[in-house]
């Protein structure tokens, strides 16, 4: 505490060692072991949201979401909470073998979109992925190396990816999902699975 500064709330700094699954509130029979470092900075005024927590963690346990682990074996980030909004900027995590995201990543309670019937917080995404490898985050998905940008923001989505480990597969798509409505604005796709040197353009609903 510093009681006559303009802000009387110093920085906190949190180690972390062997934090498992269960203290990060996560159901019985998943598996995590994270270290690392957690710095809590108070809001600078009160514009700001009342806390961000940078946080710079290791993860020894990874693993795919199916078999009940985090697939991360890094994760660093600066997250930003006010009422029912969660924010994540400086986003980076990667998988075992090198992959990953980075970007920045939203979430809304107090904010519901309407995605295929069921009404759901809104989420707002700008990730950039590198070298990720779907396998790294469920065992049902193949191996990849995808690359490339994915941006969503309610209903709205917009994607532009390649994977490198099948022939040069790619696929371009701007659009909106609301309800159960799929508008395609635009989407390019080339060298499909088992066909290469294809293409194929779509507008349209």
């Amino acid at each position: 505490m510093r009681p006559f500064d303009a802000q009387p709330l110093a920085p906190v700094d949190l180690a972390l060692e062997h934090v498992d699954a269960g203290w990060l509130g996560l159901p019985d029979g998943w598996r995590a072991s994270l270290a690392g470092s957690v710095r809590a900075t108070p809001a600078a005024s009160a514009s700001d949201p009342p806390w961000s927590l940078r946080v710079d963690a290791t993860n020894s346990l990874p693993g795919p979401l199916d078999a009940r682990a985090l697939p991360f074996d890094r994760l660093r980030a600066t997250l930003l909470w006010r009422g029912e909004r969660w924010e994540a900027r400086d986003l980076r995590a990667t998988t075992p073998g090198g992959g990953g995201v980075r970007g920045t990543a939203s979430l809304d309670t107090g904010a519901k979109v309407d995605l295929l019937g069921r009404a759901i917080p809104r989420v707002e995404l700008d990730l950039a992925a590198e070298a990720l490898d779907l396998a790294r985050l469920s065992a049902a998905l193949p191996a990849t190396r995808i690359a490339g940008r994915a941006r969503a923001g309610g209903a709205r989505f917009d994607v532009d990816l390649a994977d490198a480990s099948r022939e040069g597969v790619a696929l371009a798509a701007r659009g909106t999902l609301d309800g159960q409505t799929l508008r395609i604005e635009s989407a390019r796709a080339r060298s499909l699975p088992g066909m290469p040197g294809a293409r194929l353009d779509v507008a349209g609903s």
